[in-house]
């Protein structure tokens, strides 16, 4: 996916003021998608990128447009040390790794009063390359049950190998 297209799939993502937040990328990749939010954040804003392929993310650089980005090689399950606060979390192509997702966000949330940007195929059916997918209509209900209850969904463009990929961004 070219980098445009990642920036106008999540262009409308909502930032409350100008002040520089703090994000995280889990399972980011090569970076496509922390590279578009790159774009989005305000000024001096950071992100830190999270894969379990270090040579993946070799390819994100250290600044684009003003933000600042630190890249870790790990289980983009854990919790990194050291994490106090955070504004929001952002799974590009990734939560379709997680089975149980309730609890793996509800880690997530008794830990950070944090934002969502979920970016994910728009299907309900499985395969060996997207083992547990979710709808958007299933994944507002099951922030929903979690306590985030402003769910908007930002766009949806068409994949190559579902139907559409669909961004949302949840806020409780």
């Amino acid at each position: 996916m070219k980098i445009e297209t990642a920036i106008g799939l999540i262009s409308d993502l909502e930032i409350k003021g100008d002040n520089p937040q703090f994000w995280l990328d889990l399972g980011a990749g090569e970076g496509t998608f922390t590279k578009a939010l790159a774009h989005v954040l305000p000024e001096n804003s950071e992100i830190l990128a999270i894969d379990q392929s270090a040579s993946s993310l070799r390819n994100i650089p250290a600044k684009l447009a003003s933000t600042h980005i630190k890249t870790q090689a790990g289980d983009f399950s854990q919790i990194p040390d050291g994490l106090a606060q955070l504004d929001g979390i952002m799974m590009a192509n990734a939560i379709h790794y997680v089975q149980d997702k309730a609890s793996f966000l509800q880690t997530w949330i008794d830990k950070f009063e944090a934002s969502f940007l979920i970016i994910e195929y728009d299907t309900d059916r499985s395969n060996s390359w997207v083992p547990y997918p979710i709808k958007p209509q299933a994944l507002e209900e099951l922030f929903a049950e979690l306590g985030y209850h402003q769910f908007e969904k930002l766009g949806e463009i068409p994949s190559l190998y579902h139907n559409k990929i669909y961004a949302a961004h949840i806020r409780p």
